[in-house]
């Protein structure tokens, strides 16, 4: 700001300074009335930029770290992306060719591959043949936007630079806010899209007036990348169309192809020992080379036979353990000021593959109010985004957890299986009334991730009764025609008195099971 501060000069107050001082007081406030500060240049703050951009705002993006398109090898969280009809239409919902472009960079998965530790191996489509999620490097994508957003002459990317403090509490329509290098702002609104540890979350919590609710939970088990090398002339060494999964229970192994041959894999397992699962392995206790190496070989030994022995340590030694947390707030917004994104909203673990599609849902949603709510105010908006996207953020976090446990053990189980084949077949043969759960949340994206939810809990209410219903029926009828069977023989001579009693008995147990039932 190049406003000139009042100067005293003798005791006597220059008031023609004091005038400049409020006119451009006031410029400053008109001008910053149509700019948008993003916080965080990650995957949803760049697309936000571009949605915010295409809008007719002037959008500021602040990114702590360095321009990651600058550094050589860099190397961020690597836990490959998987993208699907929910990230495709918000991308879309910019540029149609824009998915084109990421398919480019990706790689189709029209299924799981299951790896099990008795050397059977099995695949198990998502959904029908046309149906897939896209396999994408993260860096790859991420720069790919930001570059996308740079090249809009109303969006400015400042790096080693991110929002430190603001003052929420102004009445002229805007936001003060501060920045690590020193830099005072004021913006008509900020997105928060600046990651778990997000700081535009963490000031609407310590602001009063926000009356701000927030959860954050570690869960026990964390991770670790591993890769497995491409071979001769970038040939996949596994099959490239499926997701791999290694179920062992409590813990698991996955593999994600990418567009250069090899597979970005990931081991899960809990972060430190715990007696109540005194059989899991854990990070804590893998503390040698021998430990490591024999771990891999028992529970992953197709794994190992193609990564090798080298490889696995070297990039054990070099990756780190990290953690999983998940976080949960209310409301997502505050007045006409700031709203977040992402997972400054709602850090969710990764075993549905759906944190970036709900990072881009947020991103898609939050246009859709600006089309129905702008002329009402920013404060419409922002309300209305929160009505909408708090339900289904918090049904996609449960899911997320329930899922660890599908991927660890139920993906090996044979009632899984069937499980599944049941819900595809009724899905080709109903393909309108009937959606499996997965299909709901990955491939319906017009449907609400709380719908698909609600629905699929409602539908397995009406199975069990279904089901149970069946069996006692079975039930009934076999002991009915046991009765019959036994009556006929009963009372053809010479007639038997315990046959008499086997009757009476099985008509007494029929009779309760019946009023048990009805």
């Amino acid at each position: 700001m190049s406003a000139s501060y009042a100067s005293v000069a003798k005791g006597e107050v220059h008031l023609h300074d004091k005038a400049i001082d409020a006119l451009n007081e006031q410029k400053v406030v008109e001008e910053s009335k149509n700019t948008v500060l993003v916080s965080g240049a990650g995957l949803v703050g760049s697309l936000a930029a571009i949605y915010l951009a295409k809008r007719g705002y002037n959008v500021e993006v602040y990114e702590g770290r360095p321009d990651s398109r600058n550094l050589e090898g860099q190397q961020g969280r690597s836990i490959n992306l998987a993208l699907s009809n929910r990230a495709f239409r918000a991308l879309g919902g910019v540029d149609k060719q824009i998915i084109e472009e990421v398919h480019n960079i990706g790689v189709k998965m029209f299924g799981r591959y299951i790896h099990l530790k008795n050397g059977q191996n099995t695949f198990q489509p998502y959904g029908r043949q046309d149906q897939y999620i896209l396999s994408v490097s993260r860096g790859f994508l991420n720069e790919y936007l930001m570059t996308k957003a740079e090249q809009l002459p109303n969006v400015k990317l400042h790096f080693e630079d991110k929002i430190t403090g603001m003052n929420l509490s102004l009445n002229d329509g805007t936001i003060k806010v501060q920045t690590k290098t020193g830099t005072e702002r004021r913006v008509k609104l900020v997105i928060g899209s600046d990651g778990v540890h997000s700081v535009v979350r963490q000031v609407m919590q310590e602001y009063g007036k926000a009356r701000f609710q927030y959860l954050q939970q570690y869960v026990p088990h964390g991770y670790k990348e591993l890769t497995l090398q491409a071979g001769p002339n970038n040939k996949f060494l596994m099959r490239s169309d499926s997701l791999h999964i290694w179920p062992r229970g409590d813990f698991l192994l996955i593999a994600l192809p990418n567009r250069t041959g090899d597979f970005t894999c990931t081991v899960f397992m809990r972060m430190k020992h715990d007696e109540k699962y005194e059989d899991s392995p854990s990070f804590d206790r893998l503390d040698t080379d021998d430990k490591v190496v024999r771990f891999i070989s028992t529970e992953f030994p197709d794994f190992y036979q193609l990564a090798g022995k080298e490889r696995i340590l070297h990039d054990w030694h070099s990756n780190p353990t990290s953690g999983l947390m998940h976080v949960k707030c209310d409301p997502y917004h505050f007045k006409d000021k700031c709203v977040l994104l992402g997972d400054s909203a709602h850090a969710i673990i990764p075993f549905y593959g759906q944190g970036v599609n709900c990072g881009f849902e947020d991103v898609y949603i939050l246009d859709e109010m600006f089309k129905k709510y702008e002329k009402e105010g920013i404060g419409k908006v922002l309300s209305m985004y929160t009505q909408v996207r708090k339900p289904s953020c918090d049904a996609i976090s449960d899911l997320s957890k329930l899922n660890f446990i599908e991927m660890s053990s139920k993906t090996a189980s044979y009632s899984f299986l069937l499980k599944n084949k049941i819900g595809n077949l009724l899905h080709r043969l109903m393909p309108d009334r009937y959606l499996p759960l997965y299909t709901m949340v990955t491939f319906t994206p017009e449907m609400s991730y709380a719908t698909a939810w609600s629905t699929h809990l409602r539908r397995e209410k009406t199975v069990a009764k279904v089901t149970h219903v069946s069996a006692w029926l079975i039930l009934i009828g076999g002991l009915y025609a046991v009765y019959r069977y036994v009556k006929s023989v009963a009372m053809s001579p010479p007639q038997n008195t315990q046959w008499r009693r086997l009757i009476d008995y099985i008509w007494y147990v029929l009779r309760n099971v019946i009023n048990k039932l009805f």
